[in-house]
């Protein structure tokens, strides 16, 4: 997370100046939705998110402009996340529990949820395994929002003891650079 956060901290900063999404979060959805950075489509397309456009992953120009998209996602007045109270959080679990909530994340279409370590045609709950997902699968919105805050939750802990900050503004944005350069020289 160190080496991620020294290779695009000072673009998550910069996406997250004046807004209300903690940096933690976005730190730590941009490490577990691209493999720390290690993803075709974040090597390839500057794309943290999984972030698709007509049914095919989404490239853009920088990873500034991966980021930038990510925080007016959640801003989005058309979108669940203002009214599952995601602005308004006051700690980054209650963020991402309120992004959960909000649907973001489905276990049904979920690749990494059976990948490489399961074999074409295994069982699970009921669901087989096609090799790219869980043919006939229909996971709640519930069951979705608790998997998906299960495992960021891992790399919110992880992001807050690598760099503890959290809300960036006007402020304290030159803190936030320095904590991220100081915090992960010795990577």
């Amino acid at each position: 997370m160190k080496v991620f956060a020294k290779k695009y901290g000072s673009y998550i900063v910069s996406a997250l100046n004046n807004s209300p999404i903690f940096f933690s979060v976005m730190l730590a959805q941009a490490c577990l939705e691209s493999g720390y950075g290690k993803s075709n489509a974040a090597k390839e397309k500057n794309n943290f998110f999984g972030v698709l456009s007509d049914s095919t992953t989404a490239t853009f120009n920088s990873p500034a402009d991966a980021f930038t998209r990510q925080v007016q996602m959640f801003q989005n007045a058309n979108l669940p996340y203002i009214s599952n109270g995601v602005l308004t959080a006051t700690t980054p679990y209650a963020q991402i529990r309120a992004i959960a909530n909000s649907g973001y994340y489905s276990m049904t279409n979920d690749e990494t949820l059976g990948g490489d370590n399961v074999n074409k045609g295994t069982v699970w709950n009921g669901y087989t395994w096609n090799g790219r997902i869980w043919v006939g699968s229909n996971f709640t919105l519930q069951q979705s929002a608790d998997h998906y805050y299960s495992n960021l939750k891992g790399f919110i802990d992880d992001a807050l003891l690598v760099i503890a900050l959290g809300k960036i503004n006007s402020s304290n944005v030159a803190q936030a650079s320095a904590t991220i350069t100081t915090n992960t020289s010795n990577v």
